[in-house]
């Protein structure tokens, strides 16, 4: 299979750091909720108000706490791809100085974005975080330079 050609992280500690908390993922449901609340801002207000929008949404956290919980990271190399990490300003849980220890599982280029919000980034970024990840999955086209010769223009790239 083809390597990936960039990494996108978002509110989470690098590998090599392991997880800051005790586990969460086998707790029942309301002290899992109360625990995500406490440590990392809680769950928007508009999942509650569905029950099946609120099933889906802890399916998927608990997933991701398992996974993350139990996942304990072998020495491998750097990752031969650039890496961009996303943290939130006000995150107590995953700061952004963690998030500058993903530079070390990259041979390439490392950025850090820091986006106003906590872990859950709010809705008021999303067009900027897309905008950012597709600038750089789509890399913009260089402007052609423009010269005038005899009889007309011509583009040169």
């Amino acid at each position: 299979m083809p390597t990936p050609q960039h990494l996108f992280v978002g509110a989470s500690r690098p590998p090599h750091l392991g997880p800051a908390f005790e586990p969460i993922h086998t707790l029942p449901e309301t002290e899992f909720i109360q625990a995500l609340q406490a440590r990392y801002g809680g769950i928007p207000a508009v999942i509650y108000q569905d029950r099946e929008i609120l099933n889906l949404f802890m399916t998927a956290m608990r997933a991701d706490f398992t996974a993350y919980e139990l996942h304990r990271m072998e020495h491998e190399p750097p990752l031969p791809m650039p890496i961009t990490a996303f943290a939130g300003a006000a995150d107590g849980a995953v700061t952004a100085a963690s998030m500058k220890e993903w530079a070390i599982h990259t041979d390439a280029e490392f950025e850090l974005n820091v986006v106003p919000g906590g872990h859950f980034f709010p809705p008021s970024t999303i067009e900027t975080l897309i905008e950012m990840i597709r600038n750089r999955v789509i890399p913009q086209p260089a402007m052609p330079m423009v010269r005038t010769v005899a009889g007309g223009t011509s583009a040169c790239k």
